[in-house]
């Protein structure tokens, strides 16, 4: 049988994972900043639904998203892996900005404060940028996490074998591929699975490596 190219299941791989980045960031940051920021019974109730939602198979995720947007609109599409691999990255990313915020020196904000600056303010111009390595390397690898994951994205996605831009339509990825062709009946998908796998690897080296890269990098900056 036939293999076509995969040009298609990056684009998607990166797509879905790019646009589920975007929802992520900021909802875990404020989920971070919050919980690094105040020990409330409602802190502590918010830092136990992330440990919880940490540790969540991840194709409970693909369920959700079945349910309440696949089924809803009719047919699979992108943005329901969209918002599947978002639900997967905002504890990954909740966990490392409270970790990276708790790490700022006290005197830092003491500093700031003494200077006359609103406590909102400090938290924009000092806490956010001294803890942005930390918070960087949850990012990319929260993303790493995201593009190697297949389980919520099989219910969801779909099977497109075209060029697709447009999330709202099924998309292809490069996990949901290589799972595919591994289970073919044609020797043919079944040895390419291998190099579908590999480009998927390489993906999620690189961010790794970029995510130590930035990080070291701006911490050199910094001091």
């Amino acid at each position: 049988n036939a293999i076509g190219g995969i040009g298609n299941a990056i684009e998607g791989t990166l797509i879905i994972s790019g646009l589920a980045l975007l929802i992520a960031v900021p909802l875990a940051m404020l989920v971070g900043l919050y919980l690094s920021e105040t020990t409330s019974h409602v802190a502590n109730f918010l830092r136990a639904i992330v440990e919880i939602m940490t540790g969540l198979p991840s194709i409970l995720l693909g369920v959700f998203a079945y349910e309440y947007l696949v089924v809803p609109m009719g047919g699979a599409s992108g943005l329901a892996g969209v918002v599947a691999l978002a639900v997967l990255m905002v504890p990954v990313i909740a966990k490392a900005s409270e970790l990276a915020f708790r790490g700022v020196p006290p005197t830092l904000r003491e500093a700031g404060l003494a200077l006359g600056a609103r406590s909102s303010k400090v938290t924009r111009g000092v806490i956010i940028p001294a803890a942005l390595p930390g918070v960087i390397t949850g990012v990319l690898l929260s993303l790493a996490r995201a593009m190697g994951e297949t389980a919520p994205l099989l219910l969801v996605i779909g099977t497109s074998i075209s060029w697709n831009y447009n999330p709202l339509h099924g998309m292809s990825a490069l996990s949901l591929l290589t799972y595919d062709y591994s289970g073919s009946q044609y020797p043919s998908q079944r040895a390419a699975a291998w190099g579908v796998a590999l480009t998927l690897v390489a993906l999620v080296m690189i961010f790794i490596f970029s995510s130590r890269l930035i990080s070291a990098r701006m911490r050199r900056e910094r001091h």
